[in-house]
């Protein structure tokens, strides 16, 4: 496994052995957005993996962190643009966010359809959201992507033998 920096929400940045999803998420979000200034970003997470710091540095002010599990509501350390909430019923208004990310792999546990179904709500027209769904569930169809979003883009990414691949998914509101 390689050895990467990444952020961890309320602490320091530390060294870990991870194959870091994150990392590869920056990257895409590198060469998708070359021009990212005024957009409005909101990330969806849960407890302390985010890219806020990259976020934040990448896009500007106008960036939110989505909590959706309690870690951060205990834990108010580093919380700038945190709003907390259901995935299922985010408080955010209807077509007011340009990219929504989430770090977190999408299981089969959550209410997929309801999910990217509240992603398309507060999308504007054109605006994209980037997920991530393991590999297992991607391709064996247990996650049903049924949206009016259009998938634009997907890449895998690659994990040491004892994890599983995941796929970061782009979707794109018509």
């Amino acid at each position: 496994m390689e050895t990467a920096t990444v952020f961890i929400t309320g602490q320091e940045p530390v060294l870990v052995e991870t194959v870091n999803v994150g990392m590869e998420l920056q990257k895409i979000l590198d060469a998708r957005y070359t021009n990212p200034h005024g957009k409005r970003v909101m990330e969806l997470g849960f407890g302390e993996e985010t890219l806020m710091p990259f976020l934040f540095y990448k896009f500007g002010e106008k960036v939110c962190r989505m909590d959706l599990g309690d870690w951060n509501q205990r834990n108010r350390k580093v919380n700038a643009g945190l709003v907390q909430g259901e995935l299922q019923c985010l408080p955010i208004s209807e077509n007011s966010v340009d990219v929504v990310v989430s770090v977190n792999i999408f299981e089969e546990k959550f209410d997929l359809a309801r999910a990217i179904g509240e992603i398309e709500r507060v999308l504007i027209k054109g605006g994209e959201t980037l997920i991530i769904v393991s590999n297992e569930h991607f391709c064996e169809g247990k996650l049903k992507l049924e949206t009016a979003l259009e998938i634009v883009g997907s890449s895998v990414i690659t994990s040491p033998a004892e994890m599983c691949d995941s796929w970061v998914i782009i979707l794109k509101k018509k």
